[in-house]
């Protein structure tokens, strides 16, 4: 199955299918690659739409709140499972 993206309009929720999202105090604009619940909201793991891999990971709720960033590893770890 082939997943097809949506750019991210400001105002509007992140979802699973999401692209282009700008976060405020990043440069550049990201993608979801993975998703999660953590105390009862959604959190997305964003990976840079230019550097991809290259470039550390940021993890925000719905709303492009950061909920944690710098990660280079594994997303769950991140978030003290």
């Amino acid at each position: 199955m082939i997943k097809r993206y949506i750019n991210h309009v400001k105002g509007q929720p992140i979802t699973r299918n999401t692209d282009n999202i700008r976060i405020e105090g990043h440069i550049g604009t990201w993608y979801v690659i993975d998703e999660t619940n953590y105390r009862q909201r959604k959190v997305f793991l964003l990976e840079h739409e230019q550097y991809g891999d290259e470039a550390a990971c940021i993890a925000v709720d719905e709303n492009g709140i950061i909920v944690c960033k710098d990660i280079y590893d594994d997303f769950p770890n991140c978030l003290d499972y």
